[in-house]
């Protein structure tokens, strides 16, 4: 009996013992859990999208009818538009849609969509004329309706507003000159209202050398070109940049001149593809010859079309890129001195930071505005 007893309280000790030792090991375990928090900060800025829209000069159209030219043509002379302005006010560019809306008019009679005309212009309706729209399912702009109860909602115009920039536009409705005379249309009511819808648009940019440059889808500025299949069939080379407009602003200081940047061309150059900027000279300088009044490809009385054997190219890759004085040609066999040292006379030539900027073998074009660069 004591014997049992004596084996009890072993088991007992033992079990304890054991209950400790776990005990320890948890807490143990529990020291060596580690805790970090992150030093910076995750932040999210999100992209400015704010319209202002302002409006004047709602339309009505008392008796309308519909006319022949030379009565729609007195009418939009005379008319008093619907005047209104966007103005993006963030430095995002924004996707803007106008539509124009029709809406229940409340009669007894309500003239249907098909027999309004729309003429949405910017400055002279005259301009414009082509772009007189007759409402119907064709514009329909249904799925970005802006009130939720109107009939249908019309696209008008599509476009990008540029950061900061403001429109503004005219609306002008007339009577289809095709609707036809029945009673359903005598005395009947058609109301509208616009509309503009926005999205905010990511800006595509271009890397000019380390110079982000936007790209623009209309206006002035630097656009994509794409290459289809059967213009090009390296993949490397089917998306090059070009300016365009009036006045792209894409003037660039070379060899201490003004020049202007025709756009960025792909070259390859071994296993990289390199872009490279396709610049031309803003115009002749002041008591300076102009250089496109010498020889493309007169070589001896050899007149062919390679350039790998023009004397232009030796003219132009030779004293003009050193800057040196030497022989040239223009249409005659017989040698001109061409002074490309001073500038005095001819452009003066590339100086030593103009070179360092371009290879050594360069293609040249000579086009009226002068010398037009690109490297290959």
């Amino acid at each position: 009996m004591e014997d049992k007893k004596e084996n009890k309280t072993f088991i007992m000790v033992l079990i304890g013992i054991i209950g400790l030792c776990l005990i320890t090991i948890g807490l143990t375990y529990a020291y060596w859990i580690l805790t970090r928090e992150q030093s910076g900060e995750n932040v999210v800025n999100t992209a400015c999208l704010n319209i202002n829209f302002t409006g004047e000069n709602d339309i009505t159209l008392d008796k309308a009818y519909p006319m022949n030219n030379e009565q729609l043509e007195k009418f939009l002379s005379t008319a008093t538009p619907y005047h209104f302005t966007i103005e993006n006010t963030c430095d995002d560019l924004a996707n803007a849609t106008i539509n124009l809306e029709s809406l229940d008019a409340d009669t007894e009679k309500q003239l249907n969509d098909e027999y309004i005309d729309a003429i949405l212009y910017e400055t002279d309706y005259h301009n414009n004329l082509n772009n007189q729209k007759q409402l119907g399912e064709s514009m329909y702009n249904d799925e970005n309706k802006v009130i939720k109860e109107s009939l249908h909602a019309y696209e008008l115009y599509n476009f990008v507003l540029q950061k900061g920039e403001t429109k503004s536009f005219n609306l002008l409705l007339y009577m289809d000159a095709n609707t036809p005379m029945e009673d359903a249309n005598m005395n009947a009511t058609w109301k509208g209202k616009i509309t503009l819808s926005t999205s905010y648009k990511e800006e595509l940019t271009a890397n000019l050398n380390g110079l982000k440059v936007p790209v623009v889808e209309n206006g002035d500025g630097l656009y994509a070109v794409s290459h289809d299949v059967s213009e090009i069939s390296t993949d490397w080379n089917k998306t090059e940049y070009r300016y365009a407009g009036s006045n792209p602003n894409n003037y660039a200081t070379f060899n201490n001149e003004i020049w202007r940047i025709i756009g960025l061309v792909n070259v390859k150059n071994g296993e990289n593809v390199e872009q490279r900027l396709k610049i031309v000279r803003t115009d002749d300088i002041d008591g300076q010859n102009n250089m496109s009044d010498y020889s493309w490809d007169y070589s001896g009385s050899d007149k062919t079309n390679n350039w790998s054997k023009s004397r232009l190219k030796d003219m132009l890759n030779g004293i003009y890129y050193e800057s040196q004085i030497g022989d040239c040609y223009k249409d005659t066999s017989e040698a001109t001195e061409c002074d490309f040292s001073t500038g005095a006379i001819l452009p003066k030539g590339l100086n030593q930071t103009a070179r360092n900027m371009i290879d050594k073998e360069v293609i040249w074009n000579i086009g009226s505005l002068g010398t037009t660069n690109n490297s290959k």
